[in-house]
């Protein structure tokens, strides 16, 4: 009969070559070599040895580890359906930061003083930027716009207006609004105006020299091949060399309303029977004429009075406009040539797309000949 040890821990037979008890797990090699140990998940005890169930309460070893599988692979599939939901759902922003305002900023630039026979043109250009809707008013104390209420919405105009022929500094100053009418910046810009041109009124003309007076009648208006746009020159005789002309007239804008034969590109007729009255100067070297607009709906909305102007031309009259209240887009200017000689020619400028009406001119010239 082959001989039995027994387990040193509890005393049950087992086989001479076993390592482990089969009854309790007891490690029967070494006391150096540590056994394996086994934690049961279900009644939480701790046993040693390579048996395949608890000894405790006898749980399969291999349903636990098919348990543990089964939740590692549950978590992997909660993961990776929460990443992928993640990269489907997720849609890149399509806003941008805007940009921050730029700061309002307004300059005068290229200031100058010009002398006429008997006043001072001062012109500058005018740079500003700023929020939407808002604008500039310019006003040269001592100047022809005691009203200030013309509106420049232009990020960049060309400003003149005369003053009286007296020698000295003047300042031409710029205001920037916004939209509520709040002041936004206010800037000044000087110029020396010296006369060098002396008159001498005590002195009567050369016997050479000799005044003469005409009057006469002629209509600017928009070019038929042309959208907005006309040009086109008036030609005055004189009997001997003209040296220089004043002049006093007024204009007429027929809209079409009441002419036969209207030009049938004619958008808007609320232009019909707006006036106005201008004075002007011109010789060899200088041009400059202040115009009036009389009252009337030049918006097409209200009847508006607005203030006189001067510019560098020898005949200028506005037209009417949506926008003229801020903007005086349409016109009709017209400079003089032929001085030194017999024949006088006033080369006009028309522009226009709104109403495109003709305008009556009538100017009465007292001119300066050489006899």
């Amino acid at each position: 009969m082959k001989s039995r040890q027994k387990c040193p821990r509890c005393s049950h037979p087992v086989a001479t070559h076993s390592r482990y008890c089969n009854h309790c797990g007891h490690a029967l090699s070494s006391p150096s070599h540590t056994p394996e140990s086994y934690h049961c998940p279900r009644c939480k005890k701790t046993s040693f040895g390579h048996s395949h169930y608890c000894k405790y309460c006898g749980m399969s070893r291999s349903s636990h580890l098919a348990h543990t599988w089964v939740k590692f692979l549950f978590v992997v599939i909660i993961a990776f359906l929460i990443l992928f939901s993640i990269f489907v759902l997720y849609k890149p922003s399509t806003k941008t930061t805007p940009l921050p305002p730029s700061l309002p900023s307004l300059s005068i630039q290229n200031l100058r003083c010009q002398e006429t026979s008997n006043r001072f043109i001062i012109c500058g250009t005018v740079l500003w930027s700023g929020p939407a809707d808002s604008y500039v008013t310019v006003h040269l104390p001592g100047g022809t716009d005691v009203d200030q209420n013309v509106h420049y919405t232009q990020r960049s105009f060309d400003y003149c207006n005369s003053i009286e022929k007296n020698d000295g500094f003047r300042i031409l100053q710029a205001s920037l609004y916004d939209v509520a009418g709040n002041s936004l910046d206010t800037i000044g810009q000087g110029v020396e105006c010296t006369t060098t041109q002396r008159p001498s009124p005590s002195l009567p003309p050369p016997p050479s020299a000799y005044t003469y007076q005409t009057t006469t009648q002629f209509t600017a208006t928009l070019d038929r091949t042309s959208r907005a746009e006309g040009s086109g020159s008036f030609v005055i005789p004189f009997p001997d060399p003209v040296l220089s002309c004043n002049a006093t007239g007024s204009f007429f804008i027929d809209d079409g309303a009441k002419r036969a034969g209207a030009y049938k590109g004619s958008i808007q007729r609320y232009c019909q029977g707006a006036t106005g009255s201008f004075t002007s100067f011109a010789d060899q070297q200088t041009q400059t004429v202040t115009v009036d607009p009389a009252l009337f709906i030049w918006n097409s909305i209200t009847k508006t009075n607005p203030p006189s102007q001067t510019y560098p031309s020898f005949i200028y009259a506005p037209t009417c406009d949506t926008k003229y209240s801020t903007d005086h887009r349409y016109y009709v200017r017209g400079t003089a040539t032929g001085f030194t000689t017999n024949t006088l020619i006033i080369n006009w400028y028309y522009k226009n797309d709104d109403t495109k009406p003709e305008v009556d001119f009538t100017l009465s010239l007292d001119c300066l000949l050489r006899g």
